[in-house]
């Protein structure tokens, strides 16, 4: 467990203590900063040393740290847990903290009790009789991967309408992420199935080549430029979704089929666009800073940066803002909390200072690969 409850900024395990049972007074009067906790002796305070996590200097520390740890869900039997019973039996808390324990067990037990029907089918189809047909098939990865070009190609030969498309394309999208095989994913399929940012440009020249392809009457012809106009104020996602769906209803009509050389609309509307999916964002958050309206990666400006970092902000600052990478999701959110306090730095230095830090940057950087490999625009 990488927080306790004075470093989760919403410690949901305290205040769902303070529901099952309101906390004492003696206890919520506890200072409630990491600061205040900064002198301490780790090895004989902390349940957790190596990270100064869960304090138990007090009763009211060891009361608190207790009731984060067990409604976090956190391991009964590991040298924190040890440590934190071991304090409560110190501290007399056992009749204390039974009844919030017990009321965390039977939380927990009520939302194991609540399991989600396991999805099996990407789309599932209801007939006139009130029988359900499950297509596409997504138990496993090699099913996912599978059933994604089974439903581009169905799409491509005009088999299923463009609503189904998106629906299945969504629910195999999202169940690639977990099951980790998003790069066997066709490009439309992807481009389908998940918020994507919107290429307007792509998109207007993409509605123009249809006019090259397929057989295009008058009537499809002004069909098409229609949605030309329409791409210029299409602004949301809702929007973007119908220009496409309404595309694939004209180039059905005009026997247009899909292949490499004529993608269907999704994949050129959206294909190259920049993932939405809140992963991804955090991901781009974690990786990138901005100083002068250029994004520089955090790795590149944390290694080359960091004697620069040291002349605005002083060695200790620069070497804290580069802590060593820990993986998973707590590396991520280790990356974020990096890339906040790098992009704090640069956004309280005045513009004249912002300029010296990129061209000094950008500076060090040509030292250490030839200019034609960086990634970093020279100031103008």
């Amino acid at each position: 467990m990488t927080s306790d409850f004075l470093t989760d900024h919403n410690p949901v395990a305290i205040f769902t203590a303070d529901n099952l049972k309101e906390l004492p007074a003696w206890a919520t009067s506890l200072p409630m900063s990491k600061e205040a906790y900064a002198h301490l002796d780790a090895g004989l305070c902390f349940a957790d040393p190596g990270r100064r996590l869960f304090p138990i200097n007090s009763k009211a520390a060891a009361f608190l740290s207790n009731l984060y740890y067990t409604g976090s869900g956190g391991a009964p039997d590991t040298p924190v847990a040890r440590r934190l019973q071991k304090a409560a039996g110190v501290f007399g808390l056992e009749g204390e903290l039974q009844p919030y324990f017990e009321g965390f067990r039977d939380i927990m037990e009520k939302a194991a009790a609540v399991v989600e029907p396991a999805v099996t089918h990407a789309l599932r189809v209801e007939d006139a009789d009130g029988t359900v047909t499950g297509y596409y098939p997504v138990v496993s990865s090699d099913d996912i991967v599978k059933s994604a070009h089974r439903l581009k190609d169905d799409l491509s030969l005009g088999s299923i309408p463009v609503e189904w498309y998106t629906k299945a394309a969504a629910v195999i999208v999202d169940q690639a992420r977990t099951a980790g095989c998003t790069d066997d994913i066709p490009a439309s399929v992807m481009a389908a199935g998940e918020p994507r940012t919107f290429d307007k440009s792509a998109a207007k020249q993409a509605l123009v080549s249809r006019l090259r392809v397929g057989d295009v009457d008058m009537t499809a012809w002004n069909l098409y430029s229609e949605l030309v106009k329409a791409a210029d104020t299409a602004a949301t996602r809702e929007e973007q979704v119908k220009l496409a769906e309404a595309m694939f209803t004209i180039d059905s009509r005009c026997s247009v089929r899909y292949n490499r050389h004529v993608p269907d609309p999704f994949e050129m509307f959206f294909g190259a666009g920049e993932s939405l999916h809140p992963d991804d964002l955090r991901k781009k958050a974690a990786s990138t800073v901005e100083l002068n309206n250029i994004l520089i990666p955090v790795t590149d400006f944390a290694t080359h940066g960091l004697p620069i970092l040291a002349k605005f902000f002083g060695k200790t600052a620069a070497v804290e803002s580069t802590p060593e990478p820990v993986e998973g999701n707590a590396g991520l959110d280790q990356s974020l909390e990096r890339a906040a306090k790098i992009q704090g730095m640069i956004d309280s230095l005045d513009p004249t200072e912002r300029n010296e830090l990129l061209t000094r940057l950008v500076e060090t950087y040509r030292k250490i690969k030839p200019v034609t490999d960086a990634p970093l625009p020279l100031p103008v």
